[in-house]
C-alpha cells in the first residue's frame, strides 16, 4: 500500500508558500494544475513551452519544477539539462504520459511520475523532493556532510 500524500507543511522561517513552476504544453492541463497545487498552499507559475519556462525561473525563485517530456521544440529532457546546468539546486520531477523516456533521464531528474498514475503519487513526489531539499540545506547550513549525524 503506497503512502498517504499529506500536504505540504512550511517548516522554514519563510512564510512564503513552496513555488513550483509547471512546465506542459497541455494548457488545459495547466490550469487544472496550477488551481490544484495553489488550493493546496502552492505558489505556482505555469508556461507551456520549455523556453518560457526557463524565463520563469531566471525571473522568480523556485523551490521545484514540474515539465513534461513530449513538447514541441525544447522537450523536457532538454528543458531539465537546462535546469541543472543554470540551477542545479532545483528539483525537477518529469510528469509524462510517454511511455518510453530516454534512459539518461534518470541522471538529470529528481523523479519521475506518470501522468497516467495516481494524482497522489505526484503530490507525493512533490513534498519528496521538496523535503530532500530542505533537509540538504539543513544540514549544509550546519556544515554537515550527507549522511553525518549530529
Amino acid at each position: 500500500m503506497a503512502p498517504r500524500a499529506k500536504r505540504w507543511q512550511h517548516t522554514s522561517t519563510s512564510s512564503q508558500p513552496p513555488t513550483l513552476v509547471w512546465i506542459d504544453d497541455y494548457k488545459p492541463g495547466l490550469g487544472l494544475y496550477k488551481e490544484i497545487y495553489e488550493e493546496l498552499g502552492y505558489r505556482v507559475f505555469t508556461a507551456s513551452r520549455g523556453i518560457d519556462g526557463l524565463r520563469i525561473l531566471a525571473a522568480y525563485s523556485a523551490d521545484a519544477v514540474i515539465v513534461d517530456y513530449e513538447m514541441p521544440g525544447m522537450d523536457g529532457g532538454k528543458v531539465a539539462k537546462s535546469i541543472k546546468q543554470r540551477w542545479p539546486s532545483i528539483p525537477v520531477i518529469m510528469f509524462s504520459g510517454c511511455a518510453v523516456v530516454p534512459n539518461g533521464m534518470a541522471n538529470v531528474v529528481d523523479a519521475f511520475c506518470d501522468k497516467a498514475g495516481r494524482r497522489e503519487d505526484l503530490l507525493i513526489a512533490i513534498q519528496t523532493v521538496l523535503q530532500k531539499k530542505q533537509n540538504h540545506y539543513s544540514t549544509s547550513s550546519l556544515g554537515l556532510q550527507a549522511g553525518q549525524v549530529l
